[in-house]
């Protein structure tokens, strides 16, 4: 079966012309907006979390470290990442085993 927001990411993610391998630093930009769409549902969640922190004065530059942390005290980052992995190296290639 196969994992529908890997094809999502496969869509957003550039190819380099001289391997044709999918590259992930372009994805990064993808990751943040998936971050901040995951945000949006889970602020309620964080807000009991984080209660000292006010999220909106301090959004640029602590966004992404609070939500990766409480994404990884929930165990959903593992979600994430997997599409990002599969992503690494192209589907249509086989492991060979060596004859010797």
């Amino acid at each position: 079966m196969v994992n529908p927001a890997a094809m999502k990411l496969q869509h957003h993610g550039r190819l380099y012309p001289e391997t044709r391998k999918p590259c992930l630093i372009p994805l990064w930009h993808l990751w943040e907006t998936m971050m901040r769409k995951i945000l949006k549902k889970t602020l309620k969640d964080m807000n009991t979390l984080n209660k000292n922190l006010d999220l909106r004065r301090r959004w640029k530059n602590q966004s992404l470290q609070i939500i990766y942390l409480w994404l990884r005290k929930k165990k959903i980052l593992k979600l994430i990442t997997q599409p990002l992995l599969l992503l690494k190296k192209p589907p249509f290639q086989k492991k060979r085993k060596c004859l010797r």
